[in-house]
């Protein structure tokens, strides 16, 4: 990653103002709160340029209808735009897969936007459902990926 940048584990109020920024901007009441954010095996990872949150995604043990436990979900994927390309979201997403597989897990899923499809794709992310609508978001698919 360019610029010296650093991953670290962050709380989730920490997390949740890059959240709305990049993920939630102009939507009513707070938004960038998902259900899950505060159990006790939920982590927050952010992404820093120096001392600078630049961006930030959450680790959820929270399995899909007819998974095993060993499934996690990722939410709340978010890098400012000005530092995209710079492997903060990259490297995001390597501290959230390797947390998960010392926890035991084998499987990562989440809900893409269809503009990150490419990023995820990219990072051996499979999409694995058709196009469906968040409403006041907009086009997203499911993706997952088996770790090891």
């Amino acid at each position: 990653m360019s610029g010296g940048g650093t991953v670290r584990r962050i709380d989730i109020a920490t997390a949740r103002p890059l959240r709305v920024t990049v993920l939630r901007a102009g939507m009513p009441g707070d938004p960038a709160i998902f259900a899950g954010d505060d159990e006790p095996e939920t982590v927050h990872f952010g992404a820093f340029a120096g001392d600078s949150l630049v961006g930030v995604v959450t680790a959820m043990h929270h399995q899909r209808p007819g998974a095993g436990p060993e499934e996690w979900q990722l939410r709340g994927m978010a890098t400012l735009p000005e530092v995209r390309g710079e492997g903060h979201g990259a490297a995001l997403i390597a501290a959230a897969e390797a947390f998960i597989g010392e926890q035991g897990g084998t499987s990562i899923w989440f809900n893409a936007r269809r503009a990150a499809e490419g990023f995820y794709a990219r990072m051996r992310y499979t999409t694995v459902s058709d196009e469906f609508d968040v409403p006041g978001i907009g086009p997203h698919v499911v993706m997952e990926k088996r770790l090891g």
